[in-house]
């Protein structure tokens, strides 16, 4: 609630950002000349690639002071890191955000999308995430706060994710 009040006085100082990505079947180092225009096409055809899956995230100084010390020795990165982050947000009552409909994130191709689980570092993220509470509520569609773009103007809404605008 502390966060909402702030945000409705244009001071949210307590935040946390995320959104997931784009998958584009383009690998690193296709572009030529107009690459701008390339990577505007390549997102235009892209898929999503999963909720739980968060590609970007954007906190604030304010609340990394504030969750820092609950925060185990995970290896970003490493799968289970960006689901228990958020889940851990989430459960302390902080404003966690879902931007994936406002902020395009475009993935470029590099190989098996799932390489990463089978490493060594993930292996210890998900044992350590578990012994930390785990991730269960780690997935972009549980923040409890989400964005788009109006399409009639462009501008940026803010929605509770039960339905209730707040800000447009």
């Amino acid at each position: 609630q502390q966060a909402l009040r702030e945000l409705k006085h244009g001071n949210a100082s307590q935040f946390l950002v995320v959104g997931e990505r784009l998958n584009s079947g383009a690998g690193v180092g296709q572009f030529t000349g107009q690459w701008q225009e390339q990577v505007y096409k390549m997102a235009q055809l892209a898929q999503s690639f999963q909720e739980n899956a968060e590609d970007y995230f954007v906190l604030s100084r304010s609340l990394w002071r504030a969750i820092r010390d609950h925060v185990p020795d995970l290896i970003v990165g490493g799968v289970a890191f960006d689901n228990w982050f958020v889940s851990k947000a989430i459960s302390l009552g902080h404003f966690v955000v879902d931007s994936t409909h406002s902020i395009t994130a475009l993935h470029l191709d590099h190989g098996d999308h799932k390489g990463s689980h089978a490493k060594p570092k993930s292996r210890y993220n998900t044992k350590l995430a578990a012994s930390h509470g785990g991730w269960s509520f780690g997935h972009v569609s549980h923040c409890p706060w989400f964005t788009y773009r109006n399409p009639l103007n462009g501008a940026l809404v803010l929605w509770k994710r039960r339905g209730k605008l707040v800000h447009s």
